[in-house]
């Protein structure tokens, strides 16, 4: 089987849960013999297999840098339809699944397969303040996302909540194209990663740890270090730690010190395995104001250390529990969540024990559930071994 992915950016480092599981499934191709015809920047290097041809375009510096794209990939693209015939264009975005619907128009036995791991509108709508801009990307970019959604053969969502949302924004009523396949936390990177020892990031007996980009809107990190300003009144012996880099650093070291919190605040910056540092966490969250389907709380699940998070997005198919949300934005709900958990052992025995039975149920091979899809797509699982 022969299928085309696309990436308009690479990574050195594969770091973010879209671009982790996209990496993943190239490489779940792969082991099932497939032929990868992988389209990116020059210098990929996240994957080297004999089955995958890296076709490379140059990343021009050109604004909107996304016509350089566009352009350089459709010719590439174009020269596959003189040479082969391709069964499938997989891509994790609805820029990339653009370029996918174009080439479907003169391909047409090729299926275009998309999955959303993000909802990019809400992105949007939080971490851009200039109204203007906002709204001219939010017009481009819905545009897009229903051109592609309609003529997709298959989408691919990571939650529930992701699916009922967008196709509600773009009216769309006819779900039988689409699929919600969640993550899951027995990943080859998550077991990779997990057998490094930890390291005590300090010597407080609470410790209270967040991990992620440090988007202050998307995150709700502010509210989360407004939390820990009053944890500190009553749990003085007790620390946050912050693993992750992002634009808006700076304005939390600045909120930060505001708060006469620079003594109990730890930013750790970016770390290539955060489970090292989060195996010290007493106490994981993720106060964020949007989410998809958020890795980081697999991660802490499989590491088995408790996790409370903000009911948004997908995060209540990922808990489920109360006991293990709050609202987003709710500072004195976090603050008695946190305080709850850290000063009463039977409630923090049972939230254990509740991620523990939210653990079970993530433990599955996502690689071939997300296989099994495109083949059944394609027509071709009477001539596929699985």
């Amino acid at each position: 089987m022969r299928v085309i992915t696309l990436q308009i950016k690479n990574q050195e480092k594969i770091c973010g849960g879209a671009y982790q599981k996209y990496m993943e499934l190239i490489d779940g191709f792969l082991c099932r013999g497939w032929e990868v015809h992988h389209i990116s920047p020059r210098r990929f290097s996240n994957i080297k297999h004999k089955n995958l041809i890296h076709h490379e375009f140059f990343d021009i510096s050109i604004v909107p840098s996304f016509i350089s794209v566009f352009i350089q990939t459709f010719i590439i693209m174009a020269c596959f339809r003189q040479k082969r015939n391709m069964d499938a264009v997989v891509t994790f975005s609805p820029l990339e699944g653009l370029i996918g619907t174009i080439f479907k128009i003169f391909s047409k036995k090729t299926k275009l397969i998309v999955a959303f791991h993000s909802d990019s509108i809400s992105g949007i709508e939080l971490g851009m303040k200039n109204t203007i801009k906002k709204n001219i990307y939010k017009k481009i970019l819905q545009t897009i996302e229903a051109s592609v959604i309609k003529k997709s053969d298959l989408v691919i969502f990571v939650s529930e909540y992701d699916r009922e949302h967008i196709l509600k924004r773009y009216k769309i009523e006819n779900i039988s194209a689409t699929k919600v396949i969640y993550n899951n936390i027995n990943t080859p990177r998550i077991k990779e990663l997990n057998k490094e020892f930890a390291l005590n990031v300090r010597k407080y007996k609470k410790v209270i740890g967040f991990v992620g980009n440090l988007h202050e809107n998307g995150k709700g990190l502010k509210y989360l270090l407004e939390s820990f300003y009053n944890v500190k009144q009553i749990l003085p012996n007790s620390t946050l730690v912050i693993v992750g880099i992002g634009p808006d650093l700076q304005k939390l070291k600045t909120l930060t010190s505001r708060l006469n919190l620079d003594n109990d605040v730890v930013f750790l910056g970016f770390q290539e395995n955060p489970l090292r540092y989060m195996k010290s966490f007493n106490l994981m969250v993720l106060p964020s104001l949007h989410e998809a389907f958020p890795l980081v709380i697999l991660e802490a699940l499989y590491i088995k250390i408790p996790v409370i998070a903000s009911n948004v997005g997908g995060i209540p198919e990922i808990l489920k529990y109360d006991k293990l949300m709050f609202e987003s934005k709710n500072v004195s709900e976090l603050t008695a969540k946190i305080l709850l958990l850290l000063q009463d052992e039977k409630e923090y025995k049972q939230a254990l024990e509740l991620c523990e039975e939210r653990r079970k149920k993530f433990i599955f091979d996502w690689q071939e559930r997300m296989v099994n899809e495109i083949k059944n797509i394609c027509r071709l699982n009477q001539y596929l071994e699985i």
